[in-house]
């Protein structure tokens, strides 16, 4: 039994040494928009729970996070707000959580959220924890979220890699792996500068979108039991403690919009849902509120930068005006 035990740690420490050795070598891709929500949740969060509460509460997604003014809406409204989307948080689980955290954990409890809401929310498989919410709430993260993690990235890594290498081997076509370095996929920029984040969670994009460059465009709305489901515990939640709560839809740009199908799908089921409700849901990408076809308006195909966001801020705090109370 010793032995077995020896055996297993030893393959166990040398699998780890050459994943070191493999990850060490490899050029390593990061996601942009997670990178800057965690670097937003540092700069936010003991700022944001140390307070009582906000009027207003923006939740939801990158979307929300590049789109939303909390000091346009807050001086049209006259009403505090602040802005706790993020990139990554498009998750129907994420927001669940995130929810449940503010009103039972915190101080912190706003007196409505409007929560951008998008097709990706519904569509995706309910998970309840990330590392930008650990950020926030300063949970460290266990022995065993950490192994889990550690494996996963493990099979991504040589589920992705291994097999063009071998290909590349068999054919006589072998190198070495890169040394590692990071980088980011730009492509969807046309033109691109650094970010900006406001003290009150607004993320400024300085970039200019690449109209070759679209994602999801083959996607078609397919809600997640769960996430539906979870959708309606969130609206009861926030009656339980006299949230006010509405629905946008963040405006995309239109290249993104040709492949309308997902969107209008999205835009009934959310009208039936919010009728069934007594919430409201404004959608501003199939309303024509808002002008989808200035490319100077946008980050990437669906996300606004720093001036898009500053003339759509205008026009959510005028209709917010008509309807928060």
């Amino acid at each position: 039994m010793k032995k077995f035990i020896f055996k297993t740690l030893l393959f166990v420490a040398t699998l780890v040494l050459l994943d070191r050795c493999f990850i060490l070598f490899r050029e390593a891709e990061h996601n942009i928009f997670a990178d800057i929500a965690i670097q937003k949740m540092k700069k936010v969060s003991s700022k944001l729970r140390a307070k009582g509460g906000d009027d207003i509460l923006f939740v939801g997604s990158s979307h929300g996070q590049f789109a939303i003014s909390p000091q346009i809406v807050s001086d049209s409204l006259h009403k505090s707000s602040f802005n706790l989307a993020y990139g990554g948080g498009s998750n129907m689980g994420l927001q669940m959580t995130l929810l449940k955290k503010l009103v039972t954990e915190t101080s912190y409890k706003p007196k409505t959220i409007v929560f951008a809401i998008d097709v990706f929310t519904l569509n995706a498989t309910p998970f309840f924890d990330d590392p930008v919410q650990n950020v926030f709430f300063q949970n460290g993260d266990d022995i065993l979220k950490k192994g889990r993690r550690y494996l996963y990235s493990c099979f991504k890594l040589y589920g992705k890699n291994l097999p063009e290498y071998i290909s590349g081997a068999v054919k006589g076509n072998f190198k070495l792996p890169y040394f590692k370095k990071s980088f980011y996929d730009l492509s969807m920029f046309d033109k691109y500068e650094k970010y900006e984040i406001s003290e009150d969670g607004w993320v400024k994009g300085f970039g200019i979108l690449n109209k070759k460059y679209l994602r999801y465009a083959d996607m078609t709305f397919n809600p997640d039991p769960k996430s539906a489901l979870l959708l309606n515990e969130y609206v009861q939640l926030c009656r339980d403690n006299g949230i006010e709560l509405f629905f946008i839809q963040v405006p995309e740009h239109a290249v993104s919009l040709e492949f309308q199908k997902k969107y209008i799908d999205f835009g009934m089921w959310m009208k039936k849902l919010t009728q069934k409700s007594t919430t409201a849901f404004i959608d501003f990408d199939t309303e024509q509120k808002f002008p989808v076809n200035n490319d100077s308006l946008f980050f990437d195909s669906d996300h606004l930068n720093k001036t898009g966001a500053e003339k759509f801020s205008k026009l959510l705090a005028a209709d917010l005006k008509k309807i928060v109370k």
